[in-house]
């Protein structure tokens, strides 16, 4: 007793409870085990690991999705361009009605077709994708550890947090798109430009820009972004810039460009110059002229302007109450909460690493897009995770050589990312992937595939024309929006084969004698049926034969 009552005289800590004891060890154990991961093995072999493991299951749900026959028309648009790049013809796709690269300027279909000369088409483009998906792992990784500076526990977080990301398992399983191929080099281009090493990231902005022409815009803000984060600073100055509330941002970016010197600052405005330079060139030359004239790329802006980008971009001055209206819908600010709820809304911390996408993003947003922005959202997921990185750098606190962050703070952002990607995602286990598989109906396609022969020209349902794409023609049957009788007159005019699937029948209704009134209709203007299944109708105009030519109406 007389030694407790000295113990307390003399100030002595009482000991700590079990339960802190029990985060104490927990707290020393993961030091220990980041310590140990901390090293430069470990940080040269475990991002390629990751990448490597995520390139398999993303190439496996994607060809599971298209062997089950679930791909759609995008995949189908991308393999009839690509087979006629390889067959030695320009990508003249008639399901969309001109020049593939006049939609989207994106030139690397060309190296691209070297590979489907003798490999299958379908295989080849989706396990492309799906290893471009995953090794954007491996820049995003380099970008945190030696960019950010961060311990290996939050730079995990971030590449989990990436491998997880909705958006780009969405676009993974939605076709073939080339902006998936821009997201390696879009972050090995912001990693090798906050280094300032220029010929890697001019190498890596040259495979950006032949993804998509408007990619350019990103370089532009990309290269402005640099310019400002390169110049020579005098000492203290960062430090006060991260006192600066979020509220001063705006004027910190202008006194930025302001102060822009030095032999790296001016080399990124010259890489912004490139950027905008090419996306000028090819919104405005290339482009057009692959369309005989026409600006097809500009047709979901036509209420601002559709006869050049300026036409375009004056139209929203003009009317800058439409645009907005156009911009703040329900639709809009649901997507954008789908694409930073996952990373918990950090980039808004660290906004200057988001702006190389806000432009770009909010121009599609506001414009009348045929879907849901599939493709449009994978290189702004580049920049969500740049920022996010960047964010965890402020939110931590530096320790010798490393930035720690708060242990609660990555766990939130991984069951964040987690609980998004279950939500949100193609691939969640709500859409059960393991059971995509091919049934009796998918028997019924493949046989009837196969009756039509290979240089015919067809029009078909969306569910055949992944099957049916290695052709010069090939069309899109529509159901929506009128009658089978209707269907059928306008199916015949320029093909020589029809094929229907009767589940895109449903949409003239639910009178079962609607397939029948498109039979009729067929045989009454000289077509026959050659194949008929439980889920799909093959029809041929009978005085073509087997033979590739148009009947006419």
């Amino acid at each position: 007793m007389a030694r407790a009552r000295l113990s307390v005289t003399l100030g002595a800590v009482p000991a700590h409870p079990a339960q802190q004891d029990w985060r104490s060890r927990l707290e020393r154990a993961t030091l220990r085990w980041q310590a140990r991961l901390d090293t430069a093995v470990v940080d040269s072999v475990l991002p390629w690991i990751m990448a490597l493991a995520g390139g398999a299951v993303l190439a496996g749900l994607a060809l599971t999705r298209a062997h089950s026959l679930q791909a759609g028309t995008e995949l189908a648009l991308f393999n009839q361009s690509i087979w006629q790049v390889s067959e030695g013809f320009r990508p003249q796709s008639t399901l969309v009605g001109g020049d593939y690269l006049a939609r989207n300027g994106a030139f690397i279909i060309y190296p691209l077709s070297v590979l489907v000369r003798w490999l299958p088409i379908t295989t080849t483009v989706l396990v492309v994708q799906a290893s471009a998906l995953a090794l954007g792992i491996v820049p995003l990784w380099r970008i945190a550890r030696r960019r950010a500076d961060l311990k290996v526990a939050p730079a995990a977080a971030v590449a989990l947090a990436y491998a997880a990301y909705a958006a780009l398992h969405n676009a993974n399983l939605s076709g073939f798109h080339p902006e998936t191929l821009a997201v390696p080099a879009l972050l090995g281009a912001v990693y090798y430009g906050l280094g300032a090493r220029w010929t890697p990231f001019g190498v890596l902005v040259a495979v950006v820009l032949a993804c998509r022409s408007e990619l350019g815009w990103m370089v532009l803000v990309l290269g402005v972004v640099l310019a400002t984060e390169l110049r020579p600073r005098a000492t203290g100055t960062e430090d006060l810039e991260r006192q600066h509330s979020l509220w001063r941002v705006p004027a910190r970016v202008g006194r930025s460009l302001l102060a822009i010197s030095g032999r790296h600052s001016r080399t990124a405005l010259i890489w912004a110059f490139v950027g905008l330079l090419w996306s000028l060139l090819a919104t405005e030359t290339i482009q057009p002229l692959l369309a005989g004239g026409e600006f097809p790329h500009l047709a979901r802006y036509a209420e601002y302007g559709d006869s050049s980008t300026a036409d375009v971009i004056w139209g929203i001055l003009r009317q800058p109450h439409v645009f907005l209206g156009n911009l703040v819908t329900q639709e809009n600010f649901v997507l954008m909460v789908t694409l930073l709820a996952p990373v918990l809304f950090l980039p808004l911390v660290e906004l200057r690493y988001l702006m190389p996408a806000v432009p770009f993003f909010v121009v599609q947003l506001a414009s009348d897009a045929p879907q849901a922005l599939l493709a449009e959202t994978v290189p702004v997921a580049v920049f969500v995770l740049v920022a996010t990185t960047f964010a965890l750098r402020r939110a931590g606190a530096m320790l010798v050589r490393r930035v720690r962050v708060n242990r609660r703070l990555v766990v939130t952002l991984l069951l964040a990312s987690v609980i998004f990607f279950v939500r949100d995602a193609a691939s969640s286990p709500f859409h059960t992937p393991w059971q995509w598989t091919r049934d009796a109906a998918d028997a019924d396609r493949l046989a009837a595939t196969e009756q039509i022969p290979d240089d015919a020209a067809v029009r078909a349902s969306p569910q055949l024309l992944p099957l049916l794409a290695e052709r010069n023609v090939l069309f899109e049957l529509e159901t929506a929006g009128s009658t089978a009788r209707a269907a059928a007159q306008s199916a015949v005019e320029g093909v020589g084969w029809i094929a229907l699937d009767l589940a895109s029948a449903g949409q003239w209704g639910s009178d079962s004698l609607e397939v029948e009134r498109f039979d009729t209709t067929l045989r009454q203007r000289g077509w026959e049926r050659v194949f008929a299944a439980e889920q799909v109708r093959v029809y041929r105009y009978a005085g073509s034969g087997a033979v590739s030519a148009a009947p006419g109406t």
